[in-house]
């Protein structure tokens, strides 16, 4: 493999949140693009990224955007959708 591996974010949640903390970090990956309906959720994600030292990440608000515009640029992409709600049980 040469050069990095481009990563795309669907659901910019806590759990991706997690996740980016150390994805940010890794030399072999860059943190392209993430989508997520939620603006907060989107800031936290490129938050996270600016203070690994990483670039900011193209954010959108649907994911269907976002692979649209970025589908020749993106190696990787993580799903992360939220968890159903414990309510229905």
């Amino acid at each position: 493999m040469s050069g990095k591996l481009r990563l795309g974010v669907i659901g910019a949640g806590l759990k991706a949140a997690e996740y980016a903390t150390s994805w940010a970090k890794m030399p072999e990956i860059e943190f392209a693009a993430l989508a997520d309906t939620t603006a907060a959720s989107r800031q936290r994600l490129i938050d996270v990224c600016l203070a690994a030292g990483a670039p900011e990440p193209k954010g959108f608000e649907d994911y269907r955007e976002m692979l649209a515009e970025m589908k020749s640029k993106l190696d990787i992409v993580y799903v992360s959708p939220p968890m159903p709600s414990m309510q229905s049980r």
